[in-house]
Protein backbone atom coordinates (compact mmCIF):
# COMPACT_ATOMS: atom_id res chain seq x y z
CA UNK A 1 0.00 0.00 0.00
CA UNK A 2 1.10 3.17 -1.25
CA UNK A 3 1.81 6.63 1.35
CA UNK A 4 -1.55 8.43 1.54
CA UNK A 5 -3.81 5.58 0.77
CA UNK A 6 -6.91 4.28 2.92
CA UNK A 7 -5.08 2.41 5.72
CA UNK A 8 -6.42 -1.67 6.18
CA UNK A 9 -5.57 -2.85 9.71
CA UNK A 10 -6.25 -6.79 9.89
CA UNK A 11 -9.65 -7.57 11.88
CA UNK A 12 -7.26 -8.08 15.10
CA UNK A 13 -6.15 -4.57 15.36
CA UNK A 14 -9.47 -3.03 15.32
CA UNK A 15 -11.21 -1.38 18.21
CA UNK A 16 -13.82 -3.76 18.96
CA UNK A 17 -17.27 -2.44 20.83
CA UNK A 18 -19.88 -4.48 22.67
CA UNK A 19 -22.70 -2.68 20.84
CA UNK A 20 -23.76 0.19 18.52
CA UNK A 21 -24.41 2.59 21.39
CA UNK A 22 -20.67 1.82 22.28
CA UNK A 23 -19.18 2.01 19.02
CA UNK A 24 -20.45 5.44 18.47
CA UNK A 25 -18.66 6.88 21.70
CA UNK A 26 -15.00 6.16 19.70
CA UNK A 27 -14.74 9.05 16.89
CA UNK A 28 -12.05 10.27 14.91
CA UNK A 29 -9.46 12.45 15.60
CA UNK A 30 -9.77 14.25 11.84
CA UNK A 31 -12.92 13.35 10.95
CA UNK A 32 -15.51 13.72 14.26
CA UNK A 33 -18.46 12.33 12.22
CA UNK A 34 -16.70 9.05 11.35
CA UNK A 35 -16.66 6.13 13.91
CA UNK A 36 -13.22 5.63 15.00
CA UNK A 37 -12.05 2.36 14.38
CA UNK A 38 -7.71 2.10 14.84
CA UNK A 39 -5.55 3.81 16.82
CA UNK A 40 -2.37 5.31 15.51
CA UNK A 41 0.83 2.81 15.78
CA UNK A 42 3.02 6.51 16.81
CA UNK A 43 0.49 8.37 19.07
CA UNK A 44 -2.00 5.75 20.23
CA UNK A 45 -4.84 8.25 18.97
CA UNK A 46 -8.23 7.12 17.56
CA UNK A 47 -8.54 7.39 13.67
CA UNK A 48 -11.07 6.17 11.13
CA UNK A 49 -9.49 3.80 8.04
CA UNK A 50 -9.33 6.74 5.75
CA UNK A 51 -7.38 8.97 8.27
CA UNK A 52 -4.47 6.39 8.66
CA UNK A 53 -1.82 6.08 6.34
CA UNK A 54 0.70 2.90 5.84
CA UNK A 55 4.22 3.63 6.10
CA UNK A 56 7.42 1.97 7.23
CA UNK A 57 6.81 2.93 10.52
CA UNK A 58 3.55 1.50 10.68
CA UNK A 59 -0.40 2.67 10.28
CA UNK A 60 0.17 6.35 11.33
CA UNK A 61 -1.50 9.58 10.91
CA UNK A 62 -0.77 12.46 9.01
CA UNK A 63 0.97 14.37 12.02
CA UNK A 64 3.47 11.62 13.34
CA UNK A 65 3.86 10.93 9.66
CA UNK A 66 5.08 14.60 9.06
CA UNK A 67 7.15 14.39 12.72
CA UNK A 68 9.18 10.89 12.00
CA UNK A 69 9.83 12.39 8.25
CA UNK A 70 11.17 15.35 9.69
CA UNK A 71 13.48 13.39 12.62
CA UNK A 72 14.64 11.38 9.80
CA UNK A 73 15.58 14.26 7.28
CA UNK A 74 17.70 15.69 10.75
CA UNK A 75 19.57 12.41 11.36
CA UNK A 76 20.57 12.11 7.88
CA UNK A 77 21.74 15.60 7.88
CA UNK A 78 23.54 15.23 10.97
CA UNK A 79 25.47 12.00 9.84
CA UNK A 80 26.38 14.29 6.37
CA UNK A 81 27.71 16.79 8.70
CA UNK A 82 29.65 14.16 10.75
CA UNK A 83 31.07 12.07 7.29
CA UNK A 84 32.39 15.19 5.66
CA UNK A 85 33.38 17.01 8.51
CA UNK A 86 36.88 19.05 8.40
CA UNK A 87 38.01 17.74 11.35
CA UNK A 88 38.86 14.58 9.07
CA UNK A 89 40.81 16.74 6.54
CA UNK A 90 44.40 15.30 8.60
CA UNK A 91 43.18 11.94 8.41
CA UNK A 92 42.42 12.17 4.56
CA UNK A 93 46.00 13.89 4.31
CA UNK A 94 47.26 10.38 6.04
CA UNK A 95 45.61 8.17 4.32
CA UNK A 96 46.39 9.83 1.00
CA UNK A 97 49.90 9.70 1.63
CA UNK A 98 50.12 6.18 2.73
CA UNK A 99 48.34 5.37 -0.19
CA UNK A 100 51.09 6.81 -2.24
CA UNK A 101 53.88 5.21 -0.53
CA UNK A 102 52.17 1.87 -1.72
CA UNK A 103 51.67 3.00 -5.08
CA UNK A 104 55.45 3.43 -4.92
CA UNK A 105 55.91 0.28 -3.70
CA UNK A 106 53.99 -1.57 -5.86
CA UNK A 107 55.36 -0.13 -8.98
CA UNK A 108 58.66 -0.47 -7.60
CA UNK A 109 58.30 -4.07 -7.14
CA UNK A 110 56.75 -4.44 -10.70
CA UNK A 111 59.31 -2.39 -12.37
CA UNK A 112 57.36 0.10 -13.97
CA UNK A 113 58.41 2.77 -16.17
CA UNK A 114 55.88 5.70 -13.64
CA UNK A 115 59.10 4.44 -10.92
CA UNK A 116 61.45 6.92 -11.66
CA UNK A 117 59.36 9.90 -11.85
CA UNK A 118 56.96 8.80 -8.54
CA UNK A 119 60.19 7.88 -6.66
CA UNK A 120 61.90 11.61 -7.32
CA UNK A 121 58.56 13.33 -5.85
CA UNK A 122 58.35 11.75 -2.73
CA UNK A 123 62.22 11.83 -2.46
CA UNK A 124 62.01 15.99 -2.94
CA UNK A 125 58.44 16.12 -0.95
CA UNK A 126 60.32 14.33 2.48
CA UNK A 127 63.61 16.25 1.65
CA UNK A 128 61.97 19.50 1.33
CA UNK A 129 62.41 20.09 4.77
CA UNK A 130 66.16 20.00 5.10
CA UNK A 131 66.78 23.53 4.12
CA UNK A 132 70.64 22.78 4.74
CA UNK A 133 70.97 21.04 1.63
CA UNK A 134 69.32 23.69 -0.78
CA UNK A 135 66.35 23.29 -2.77
CA UNK A 136 66.88 21.19 -6.25
CA UNK A 137 66.07 22.83 -9.28
CA UNK A 138 67.13 20.42 -11.96
CA UNK A 139 64.79 18.19 -11.56
CA UNK A 140 62.88 16.99 -14.24
CA UNK A 141 60.16 16.53 -11.44
CA UNK A 142 59.88 20.16 -10.50
CA UNK A 143 60.13 20.99 -14.92
CA UNK A 144 64.22 20.79 -15.65
CA UNK A 145 65.30 19.75 -18.89
CA UNK A 146 68.29 18.62 -20.13
CA UNK A 147 69.71 18.91 -23.36
CA UNK A 148 73.16 17.64 -24.97
CA UNK A 149 73.69 19.80 -28.31
CA UNK A 150 76.51 17.60 -29.33
CA UNK A 151 74.32 14.53 -29.42
CA UNK A 152 74.23 11.78 -26.91
CA UNK A 153 74.32 7.60 -27.42
CA UNK A 154 70.86 5.75 -27.97
CA UNK A 155 69.50 4.76 -25.07
CA UNK A 156 71.59 7.40 -22.77
CA UNK A 157 70.09 10.49 -23.83
CA UNK A 158 70.45 13.92 -21.70
CA UNK A 159 67.11 13.11 -20.23
CA UNK A 160 69.19 11.02 -18.06
CA UNK A 161 70.78 13.87 -16.36
CA UNK A 162 67.88 15.28 -14.72
CA UNK A 163 65.18 12.15 -13.71
CA UNK A 164 66.77 12.16 -10.72
CA UNK A 165 68.17 8.36 -11.00
CA UNK A 166 72.01 7.25 -10.33
CA UNK A 167 71.10 3.20 -10.18
CA UNK A 168 71.71 0.38 -12.01
CA UNK A 169 68.73 -0.12 -13.60
CA UNK A 170 68.53 3.54 -15.33
CA UNK A 171 71.21 4.43 -17.91
CA UNK A 172 73.71 7.37 -17.45
CA UNK A 173 74.04 9.87 -20.26
CA UNK A 174 76.85 9.39 -22.66
CA UNK A 175 78.29 11.83 -25.45
CA UNK A 176 77.79 10.79 -29.00
CA UNK A 177 82.22 11.08 -28.95
CA UNK A 178 85.02 11.54 -26.95
CA UNK A 179 85.51 14.53 -28.82
CA UNK A 180 85.88 17.80 -26.40
CA UNK A 181 84.78 20.66 -25.48
CA UNK A 182 81.05 18.87 -25.11
CA UNK A 183 78.00 21.09 -24.08
CA UNK A 184 75.78 20.17 -21.65
CA UNK A 185 72.61 22.50 -20.72
CA UNK A 186 70.55 22.78 -18.02
CA UNK A 187 67.02 24.35 -17.97
CA UNK A 188 65.02 25.84 -14.99
CA UNK A 189 61.41 26.08 -15.08
CA UNK A 190 61.56 29.07 -13.80
CA UNK A 191 64.41 31.99 -12.85
CA UNK A 192 66.04 30.84 -9.66
CA UNK A 193 69.06 31.45 -7.33
CA UNK A 194 71.88 28.55 -7.60
CA UNK A 195 74.93 28.45 -5.40
CA UNK A 196 75.76 24.76 -6.15
CA UNK A 197 76.29 22.31 -9.24
CA UNK A 198 76.32 18.57 -7.67
CA UNK A 199 78.09 16.23 -10.73
CA UNK A 200 77.12 12.52 -10.30
CA UNK A 201 78.82 9.89 -11.78
CA UNK A 202 76.85 6.50 -12.65
CA UNK A 203 78.03 3.40 -11.01
CA UNK A 204 78.15 1.20 -14.15
CA UNK A 205 80.46 3.57 -16.30
CA UNK A 206 83.87 2.85 -16.54
CA UNK A 207 85.74 5.92 -14.53
CA UNK A 208 88.06 7.06 -17.32
CA UNK A 209 84.61 8.53 -18.60
CA UNK A 210 84.08 10.40 -15.82
CA UNK A 211 84.11 14.39 -16.35
CA UNK A 212 87.43 15.98 -14.95
CA UNK A 213 87.62 18.84 -16.31
CA UNK A 214 84.78 21.91 -16.76
CA UNK A 215 83.98 24.51 -17.14
CA UNK A 216 80.53 26.40 -15.60
CA UNK A 217 78.65 29.28 -17.59
CA UNK A 218 75.24 30.94 -16.98
CA UNK A 219 72.55 32.45 -19.11
CA UNK A 220 69.87 34.37 -16.95
CA UNK A 221 67.17 34.24 -19.66
CA UNK A 222 67.98 33.29 -23.56
CA UNK A 223 68.49 29.61 -24.32
CA UNK A 224 72.55 29.03 -25.17
CA UNK A 225 71.67 26.98 -27.97
CA UNK A 226 70.02 29.54 -29.62
CA UNK A 227 72.23 32.45 -28.56
CA UNK A 228 75.55 31.90 -26.67
CA UNK A 229 76.61 35.42 -26.59
CA UNK A 230 74.60 35.71 -23.06
CA UNK A 231 76.60 33.35 -21.05
CA UNK A 232 78.06 34.09 -18.43
CA UNK A 233 81.64 32.74 -17.46
CA UNK A 234 81.27 31.82 -13.70
CA UNK A 235 84.64 29.28 -13.34
CA UNK A 236 86.38 26.04 -14.45
CA UNK A 237 86.85 23.28 -11.83
CA UNK A 238 89.04 20.11 -12.24
CA UNK A 239 87.24 17.26 -10.82
CA UNK A 240 88.22 14.24 -8.86
CA UNK A 241 86.53 10.86 -10.19
CA UNK A 242 84.18 10.62 -6.82
CA UNK A 243 80.19 9.38 -6.93
CA UNK A 244 79.58 12.94 -6.44
CA UNK A 245 80.98 16.30 -6.79
CA UNK A 246 80.24 19.84 -6.09
CA UNK A 247 80.91 22.97 -7.64
CA UNK A 248 80.30 26.04 -5.55
CA UNK A 249 79.49 29.05 -7.23
CA UNK A 250 78.95 32.58 -6.00
CA UNK A 251 74.93 32.49 -6.00
CA UNK A 252 73.78 33.38 -9.59
CA UNK A 253 70.07 34.21 -10.60
CA UNK A 254 69.79 32.12 -13.74
CA UNK A 255 67.36 29.64 -15.84
CA UNK A 256 70.24 28.28 -18.34
CA UNK A 257 73.42 26.34 -16.70
CA UNK A 258 75.89 25.36 -19.41
CA UNK A 259 78.82 22.97 -18.85
CA UNK A 260 81.36 22.63 -21.26
CA UNK A 261 82.83 19.52 -20.64
CA UNK A 262 87.06 19.89 -21.18
CA UNK A 263 88.54 16.68 -20.10
CA UNK A 264 87.11 12.86 -18.85
CA UNK A 265 89.73 10.66 -17.78
CA UNK A 266 91.14 8.73 -20.51
CA UNK A 267 87.96 7.08 -22.22
CA UNK A 268 88.44 7.02 -25.89
CA UNK A 269 84.69 6.67 -26.32
CA UNK A 270 82.39 9.27 -24.77
CA UNK A 271 82.09 11.42 -21.73
CA UNK A 272 79.37 9.72 -18.93
CA UNK A 273 77.16 11.70 -15.85
CA UNK A 274 74.96 10.02 -13.97
CA UNK A 275 73.21 13.24 -12.82
CA UNK A 276 73.64 16.70 -12.41
CA UNK A 277 71.93 18.66 -9.84
CA UNK A 278 71.55 22.48 -9.67
CA UNK A 279 70.35 23.67 -6.18
CA UNK A 280 69.69 26.68 -4.71
CA UNK A 281 71.81 28.26 -1.58
CA UNK A 282 71.31 26.23 1.47
CA UNK A 283 69.99 27.77 4.57
CA UNK A 284 71.59 26.81 7.75
CA UNK A 285 69.67 27.78 10.92
CA UNK A 286 71.26 28.60 13.88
Amino acid sequence: MRVGEPAKRPPSRRIFAESARELALYRCTVYPTRVATQRCDHCARLFCDEALNDTDWGYVCEVCQGQLERRLELDRTALRRNVFSWNWLPVGIVLGLSLLMAVQLFIVSNGSDLRGDLAVKMQLLFDGADRSRGALVSASAVGGRAYSPGGAQEGHGAEALVDGLVEADFPAWRSANAAFPQDVVLKMNLRTPIATIDILNHPNEPTASYVRRVQVFTSREVDPREDPSGLKFIRQVELDPAPRVRIEIPTEVTRYVLLRLLANGGHEGYVSIGEVEVRSRAEIEG
